[in-house]
């Protein structure tokens, strides 16, 4: 039965290998991100960009008539904060099927590199 175990790893190990470079074809970000939320980042890039120069603009300009740079500045906060909530759900969808394939990657290397290590023993001992 011990000698079943080294030639299963390296099995398990190429077929997880394969697994690595199939994964983002396989489980593409693409699944999970969606027209709406990217039209949603795109919008609130354009707003926060439109909010921010409406805040330098009411602080620079003492006869401006529009909203106070306090009320234009906390607009432009409340923006930026979905805005950053957004992105860090894009990247981390974006980089989710690398960060998985790599680790397959590594743990197959393993269990190949390991159950060689164990095939050869077999033999030689």
């Amino acid at each position: 039965m011990k000698s079943l175990l080294p030639p299963i790893a390296v099995g398990l190990g190429v077929i997880l290998l394969l697994a690595s470079f199939l994964w983002s074809t396989i489980f593409p970000a693409t699944a999970t991100w969606t027209e709406e939320k990217n039209a949603r980042m795109v919008e609130l890039q354009n707003n926060a960009h439109k909010l921010l120069y409406l805040a330098e603009s009411a602080r620079s300009k003492p006869k401006y008539d529009g909203p106070t740079p306090e009320e234009a500045r906390a607009k432009f906060d409340e923006a930026k904060a979905e805005l950053d909530t957004l992105k860090a759900e894009f990247e981390s969808i974006r980089d989710r099927p690398n960060t998985v394939a790599t680790y397959l990657k590594w743990i197959g290397s393993g269990a190949v590199l390991l159950g060689a290590i164990g095939v050869m023993a077999a033999r030689g001992g």
